[in-house]
């Protein structure tokens, strides 16, 4: 099985390795990864082995929690879970408030005269409380994973907290032992409070920034309605929760009311707005039949639909699991981080141990409490924080941010890819062109009996099936009480029809029944037919008796968004390949109609993948972007594959990245936020390393021969919480990308 659980009390990258190596060493468990900005764990296992009550357990022992409730997509968990985790920031905030208010008071209290007996001993009571009741969760959690052999950011704290207030204590009952040496007995209790303080701050901060992240899912989740309005079968109506609705019920929609499930239009016709599910800026007309999406919006006029998918296999739950899967995911990068964090603070604590020891050795009169001081700097500057926070909320605003515009990312590691792109491969039939076949060019014999002809020419063929017939319905346009009735129709299989309509003989079909009718066929009309034929089109000739009519060149259009989406990817240096199952003539028309290349016509699927090893075994980044059905196997080739999914299933499962709508611009859109994600992930580990390879000598002490400066425990953790809170605002950045 494979599931995802919510993991609490998670605070740094080392927590991360902790939960992973404790789940991982559990019998039956065959892979695990947790992301620290989501607090989710994904975990691959045997169920006959190991169960999540298990897992629960030896999570419990070193301090952690694991939710074992299913993860639902619903709005009602998900809003439920929202106002919990609001509970939980206020709580942390109150806690934090209280301690740094008696953090304040144990400092000026400890500035005071501290020759009264009474003040060291009320300054030791108030730090007793501020560590052990309100920073218990630090100690409690160091202890079980110190019984487990492991280290954290909570080991981190609670080290230097407890050294500084072991030393102040003993100095408080004990001032004789400094004093007969002619010292003086320093107290650090405000030290000790004060680094807790500064740690709840950074935490505060932090978790309120990083559920900002998250501001893409809680925008999904608030597009579906809470109740509905469903029409019974005496045509009465009732308001139920949308959680009751079932397959095949109708539902009414007002205009300005969001879809509440997938299904059709059942009577009505209106415009809906798709933009905050697929990114399509203009509203799409709605017929019966016509397909509608949870979460959009009814525009115009009162809509019935029938349900067809409710609850999570909506296509908006679809996205839902889809961001959270994706934003949970681990980066390649994020891997080598995690190994780094794992050694991370076993070297720290062996860097204070060093600097004590240097100070204890070499620092005089005072070389112990300076080795104190050094010690717990060290403990408190060090920033595994930063480390765990630098890729994974980068990467959840970069998601999300793609979920805005209607692009589906699957995984963190094709958001990592897509910026090193060099080749983008396009399939023609449904990516490049709409797939749907529509009239280009018409020419008529006499042009005043157009107006008359072409109803004769649509009752004709929206009696057919062809292909062709359908692309001539779509596109003339006919009042339906001017279509006249067909009194006979005969088709004739590989030429055309024959039909009667008001006593005269209609043909209409290919050249040939033309020719094989002795229809004279005027020279500027085979001029025409020609030209069109060369540049791909099929042609439909309609003729009347024995005279010809009109000729009609029909072809599978080129998308609207098409040129602009190839010429940004031109501008980016990208090489675009055209690649189609389709004859030459068509395949070329469109390739020099967008100004490709690169193109290959007549390939079968097997032949397409071979076309994209042969561009990576040269050394290219591939992409590949098909209709996610006839191309799976050349997608599953590609580095990073795309499918123009419109929210299909088959697109969802095959692809990297799914295009909801039909924008081609969405593409080099992706690779922008690609290429921003991926800098801003860099820029947060560099500052991170940066942060603790210079803060780490400091704190040790090394500017104290050169300039006397010794760096105080307190800045050490405002500058530790700084670097954290940092890092997730550095990320935030990233929603402000257009």
């Amino acid at each position: 099985m494979k599931s995802t659980f919510t993991v609490r009390g998670m605070t740094c990258a080392s927590c991360v390795s902790a939960v992973e190596r404790t789940l991982a060493s559990q019998v039956g468990v065959m892979h695990v990864s947790v992301n620290l900005a989501t607090q989710k764990a994904t975990i691959e296992y045997d169920h006959t082995q190991v169960t999540p009550e298990m897992m629960q357990s030896s999570l419990h022992r070193i301090g952690y929690e694991l939710e074992i409730q299913n993860l639902s997509s619903s709005s009602e968990d998900e809003a439920l879970q929202m106002a919990t985790e609001k509970r939980k920031l206020l709580r942390k905030r109150l806690r934090m408030v209280i301690v740094f208010t008696l953090s304040m008071v144990i400092m000026y209290l400890s500035m005071m005269d501290m020759s009264s007996k009474a003040t060291p001993y009320l300054v030791w009571g108030l730090s007793t409380i501020v560590l052990f009741v309100f920073g218990f969760p630090f100690y409690q959690k160091a202890f079980r994973l110190a019984a487990s052999g492991q280290v954290t950011m909570d080991t981190l704290i609670s080290l230097s907290t407890g050294i500084a207030y072991l030393f102040s204590v003993f100095n408080t009952i004990y001032p004789e032992f400094w004093e007969t040496r002619g010292l003086e007995a320093h107290l650090y209790f405000d030290a000790a409070t004060m680094i807790l303080a500064f740690v709840m701050l950074g935490k505060y901060l932090e978790e309120r920034a990083t559920q900002q992240t998250t501001m893409a899912i809680k925008k999904l989740m608030a597009l579906q309605p809470k109740t509905v309005v469903r029409i019974l079968q005496d045509q009465t109506f009732e308001t139920i929760p949308v959680a009751e609705v079932l397959s095949g019920d109708i539902l009414l929609v007002k205009p300005g009311e969001r879809i509440p499930v997938d299904g059709r239009v059942y009577t009505g016709h209106s415009y809906v707005d798709e933009h905050m599910l697929t990114g399509e800026s203009l509203p799409i007309e709605k017929n019966p039949a016509s397909l509608v999406y949870t979460g959009t919006i009814n525009q115009q006029s009162v809509l019935h639909i029938v349900a067809e998918k409710v609850g999570s296999e909506t296509v908006l739950s679809q996205m839902i699991r889809m961001v959270e899967e994706a934003q949970g995911s681990k980066a390649p990068i994020q891997r080598l981080v995690d190994k780094i964090s794992a050694v991370f603070v076993p070297l720290v604590i062996l860097i204070a141990l060093v600097s004590f020891n240097t100070w204890y050795l070499l620092g005089g009169t005072y070389g112990w409490v300076y080795g104190v001081l050094s010690m717990m700097t060290v403990l408190v500057i060090a920033c595994p924080c930063a480390l765990g926070l630098a890729t994974p909320t980068a990467l959840m605003v970069g998601i999300g941010k793609a979920a805005e515009r209607g692009l589906l990312i699957k995984n963190a590691e094709s958001l990592e890819r897509a910026h090193r792109i060099t080749d983008m491969v396009f399939d023609k039939t449904g990516t490049l062109t709409t797939g749907t076949i529509q009239v280009d060019h018409s020419w008529w014999s006499d042009p005043s009996d157009q107006a008359e002809g072409e109803p004769i020419l649509y009752a004709i063929e929206r009696q057919s099936d062809h292909p062709l017939a359908k692309g001539m319905i779509r596109s003339i346009m006919v009042e339906t009480d001017r279509i006249p009735k067909v009194s006979s129709l005969i088709e004739l299989p590989g030429k055309g029809i024959l039909a009667k309509v008001s006593e005269k003989t209609y043909w209409v079909g290919n050249r040939a029944m033309m020719e094989e009718r002795k229809i004279y066929l005027p020279d500027n009309a085979l001029a025409l037919s020609q030209e069109w034929e060369e540049a791909g089109h099929s042609l439909v000739w309609f003729a009347e008796e024995n005279e010809l009519k009109a000729v009609y060149a029909l072809m599978d259009q080129v998308s609207d968004r098409a040129a602009m989406a190839i010429q940004a990817l031109t501008d980016r240096a990208i090489t675009v390949h055209l690649i189609s199952g389709d004859q030459q003539r068509v395949v070329s028309t469109v390739a020099n109609r967008l100004h490709i290349e690169r193109y290959k016509y007549g390939v079968l699927p097997a032949e397409k993948s071979a076309y994209i090893r042969n561009i990576q075994q040269a050394g290219g980044v591939v992409a590949m972007i098909g209709d996610g059905i006839n191309d799976s196997q050349a997608l599953a080739l590609a580095d990073v594959s795309m499918a123009m999914g419109k929210g299909t299933d088959i697109a969802m499962e095959v692809s990297d990245i799914t295009i909801l709508s039909n924008d081609l611009t969405a593409i080099p859109y992706a690779i922008t936020l690609s290429q921003r994600t991926y800098r801003t992930i860099k820029q947060n580990l560099f500052w991170a390393f940066v942060y603790n390879v210079v803060g780490l000598p400091i704190a040790a002490g090394m500017l104290y021969p050169l300039n006397g400066f010794l760096l105080n425990p307190m800045l050490a953790s405002a500058a530790m919480a700084l670097s954290s809170v940092s890092v997730v605002m550095n990320s935030l950045r990233l929603r402000l990308a257009n």
